[in-house]
């Protein structure tokens, strides 16, 4: 190859990737959450919830329902424990539909090109998630 043609070559590269970087820019993606993350699992009710509204119905922040009111002593003893994600799944359990809405099962919204730098280790890896599945807020 002559010196023109790699010139032109090299610069055919820097426009596609500057485009690449363009529409990475533009377009979102989120973390999902890994099966391993720790939920809690209501045994009777079959259903999941993320640690998150976890934690409202605990304190009394979430009453839509007051469900502490009709979960105290032995209920939350025999019925509602953590579990993995996966094993909520293999039981057939599906997800509170507070804990969907509020986000507690998607993590942060990158751009695609903010994803690819961290994938490569350029930035730093933010998760809502541990590598154990506990949450990291």
């Amino acid at each position: 190859m002559d010196k023109i043609s790699v010139d032109k070559l090299i610069k055919v590269i820097g426009v596609i990737m500057f485009c690449l970087f363009l529409v990475g820019a533009a377009v979102d993606t989120h973390e999902s959450i890994p099966d391993n993350a720790i939920v809690w699992g209501d045994d009777t009710h079959k259903k999941y919830y993320g640690e998150h509204t976890w934690k409202e119905i605990q304190t009394g922040i979430n009453q839509e329902d007051n469900l502490l009111d009709k979960w105290e002593g032995e209920y939350l003893k025999k019925n509602i424990r953590k579990m993995t994600l996966k094993e909520a799944k293999s039981l057939g359990y599906e997800a509170d539909i507070r804990s969907v809405t509020s986000g507690d099962f998607t993590g942060e919204t990158y751009s695609l090109t903010y994803a690819f730098l961290q994938r490569i280790g350029v930035t730093p890896k933010k998760s809502r998630w541990n590598s154990d599945g506990t949450w990291n807020y």
